[in-house]
């Protein structure tokens, strides 16, 4: 079995990764409970090993196989301790032009709108703890993303 490179992220600075698998490899050895994610760096050539702290599985796993991220690791200094949070963001494909008269494909281009605005409004969700409400986030996005595409696209 070959074994792949670990990744270590820098502090305060964004790393792209893409996700290889839907799911984590979860575990336990010595040193406790892991969360191994196998991922492609951002040139798309090198795979590694991400072993996830438990505040970055938290977001990551929100995630599918072959989503594009960007992924800061953030350090602090609070009361003389140094305090790592993580900030996860889907890397958003560029939005191709749909055929108006295509009802099928509009169909699909809405769902996959409202499943991002749902997955968005997850992450905003757990950024705050659970004090949103996720279907009124859900919504509030869904319905500036389509505003903002049908203008761009014309319609």
């Amino acid at each position: 079995m070959e074994q792949k490179p670990k990744l270590e992220l820098p502090v305060n600075v964004p790393t792209q990764i893409r996700l290889l698998n839907d799911k984590c490899i979860e575990g336990s050895s010595q040193y406790g409970v892991y969360h191994l994610y196998n991922i492609v760096n951002g040139d798309g050539t090198t795979e590694y090993s991400l072993f996830a702290q438990d505040e970055l599985h938290k977001q990551l796993k929100l995630f599918k196989k072959n989503d594009k991220l960007l992924v800061t690791k953030l350090a602090a200094s609070r009361d003389g301790k140094i305090v790592v949070s993580w900030e996860v963001k889907k890397i958003a494909e560029p939005v191709v032009d749909k055929p108006k008269d295509d009802l099928i494909s509009q169909h699909d281009y809405f769902y996959n709108e409202m499943e991002k605005s749902f997955d968005d409004a997850l992450r905003i969700q757990n950024k705050f703890n659970g004090m949103c409400d996720v279907n009124r986030i859900a919504l509030t996005l869904f319905i500036s993303r389509s505003k903002l595409n049908s203008n761009l696209i014309g319609g």
